[in-house]
């Protein structure tokens, strides 16, 4: 699946957020934006306009308040609208998702998990029965979903990518390691991330910093 060019700027943010939730305890009463782009090995300035395009502002010659910053960017990440997500696929990195806080803090609701039934191992997850994806139609059919979560290889093709877009699903999180594009055609917003990507990306930056040409300044 491709995404639909997501900007690099709002890619970002979200890191800023949690930058700001870890230094928010350590910093005194402002947090600069020279600060939070040491965190991530780049411009201040990078930063700042990052956040000007949000229309996120620091005060002249302090920073930003850590909990207007933290406000602000919940807001533009839309942490606090509570948004809906199904995940289909309830074993390997589907369960592992679940395993994890990280629906809870990105201020998402788990309506429900599907997969080709039947499954040979648990029923339910987290107290959540794992439905026959078969019936997906009929359960997006009654309760709006926004987000869906393509945990599984079998679910990373067109006909699922349509029928989501069909039911009102408005984004898809694909978390497989497939080579799958999802057509152009569709009105899915669909991101993808790759285990096997940030792995080959990482020993990538390994054997250039073994070779002496990869600097922790690099700009990103």
């Amino acid at each position: 699946m491709s995404n639909r060019n997501i900007p690099a700027s709002i890619r970002r943010l979200p890191q800023y957020y949690w930058i700001v939730k870890k230094l928010r305890h350590e910093c005194e009463d402002y947090i600069s934006s020279a600060r939070i782009a040491q965190e991530l090995g780049i411009s201040a300035a990078r930063v700042r306009s990052d956040l000007h395009q949000q229309n996120i502002y620091a005060e002249n010659c302090v920073g930003y308040e850590p909990a207007y910053l933290l406000s602000a960017l919940r807001h533009v990440l839309g942490i606090d609208c509570c948004l809906s997500a199904v995940l289909l696929g309830a074993t390997g990195p589907g369960r592992l998702l679940l395993d994890g806080n990280c629906l809870c803090e990105c201020g998402m609701r788990l309506a429900a998990v599907f997969d080709r039934l039947p499954l040979a191992d648990d029923k339910e997850v987290q107290g959540m029965e794992i439905q026959d994806f078969a019936v997906l139609p009929a359960f997006l059919d009654q309760f709006p979903v926004d987000i869906s979560i393509i945990a599984s290889p079998s679910f990373a093709n067109n006909q699922t990518c349509e029928m989501l877009s069909q039911y009102g699903v408005k984004a898809a999180l694909d978390i497989t390691d497939t080579s799958f594009v999802c057509a152009a055609s569709s009105s899915l917003m669909v991101d993808k991330f790759s285990l096997a990507e940030s792995l080959l990306s990482l020993s990538g930056m390994l054997n250039q910093k073994r070779a002496g040409v990869f600097s922790s300044t690099t700009p990103a």
